[in-house]
């Protein structure tokens, strides 16, 4: 019997003789405490129990939890390791790859990309191996029809980078039509700004020229001194006018722009201030 309870059975009782003598009654107190050894090992089993597999519900609902959110991320995740080699991926949709998966993972990024990129996908990982901050890469890929992405690479341990790529063509097209028809807009206003421009030097202003000579003679002509003296304030101020308008006409649109270019112009105008 003390082989068998050495041996860890905390289930075994010692046999109690008729006589009640000492050795009966140490027997009787070690059953009582293998009872209790039997009861606190069986509420220790229950618990370990009853914990494993809490932490079994609760990884599988982390599982659950994690599969449902990559089902759901619309991203391509890639795994791999600091000098490029592909460990893992993930793609919901799998149209979205260069390749299929068997050509790439246990691959090199030199061994799947084309040369140009691979270059800077690799100077991307060595950056964000040494980096606390994700690094981000938008490229081309030359398929079927070319297509964009945007890469951005973490650390995933000592050993593991995490790029998380998504596909960005059509924002990109959408960016792209959108710059363009800004740039339309911003050429079609300065077409507008210049006919405006135009119209302000070439008419308004020889008219307001034509009318401050008109005046002129006629102040020249006046017969009494007050005359002549009104005429040549409203000459004056018919003068302020024209250098007013021309200036907006200049300001609307510089002739040192269309003449000398943007550079040209900036560095005249840069001049101008300095010597103000």
């Amino acid at each position: 019997d003390r082989e068998i309870m050495a041996g860890g059975q905390v289930d075994v009782r010692l046999p109690i003789s008729p006589r009640h003598d000492a050795l009966d009654a140490i027997a009787h107190g070690i059953n009582v405490l293998v009872s209790e050894l039997s009861w606190a090992t069986a509420r220790m089993r229950e618990a370990q129990a009853e914990e494993e597999a809490g932490l079994r519900a609760a990884v599988a609902a982390a599982e659950t939890r994690s599969s449902a959110m990559l089902k759901a991320l619309p991203d391509l995740m890639f795994v791999l390791r600091p000098d490029g080699t592909y460990v893992d991926y993930h793609a919901s949709d799998p149209k979205l790859l260069f390749v299929p998966p068997g050509d790439f993972i246990g691959r090199t990024v030199r061994e799947v990309l084309p040369a140009p990129l691979a270059d800077t996908m690799m100077e991307a990982l060595e950056r964000a191996r040494t980096s606390d901050e994700p690094i981000t890469v938008e490229y081309e890929l030359p398929m079927a029809e070319p297509r964009f992405y945007e890469a951005r690479i973490v650390r995933a341990g000592a050993d593991r980078l995490l790029s998380i790529v998504r596909h960005i063509t059509e924002a990109k097209h959408a960016s792209d039509l959108s710059r363009d028809l800004a740039q339309r807009l911003i050429a079609r206003q300065e077409h507008e700004r210049q006919r405006i421009a135009r119209e302000l030097h070439d008419d308004v202003s020889q008219r307001l020229a034509l009318l401050n000579m008109e005046i002129d003679q006629i102040a020249a002509d006046a017969d009494t001194e007050p005359s002549r003296q009104r005429l040549r304030k409203l000459s004056a101020a018919t003068g302020e006018i024209a250098t007013a308008v021309h200036n907006l006409s200049y300001d609307l649109h510089p002739s040192r722009l269309q003449i000398l270019g943007l550079v040209g112009a900036l560095r005249t105008l840069c001049a101008d201030t300095s010597r103000a």
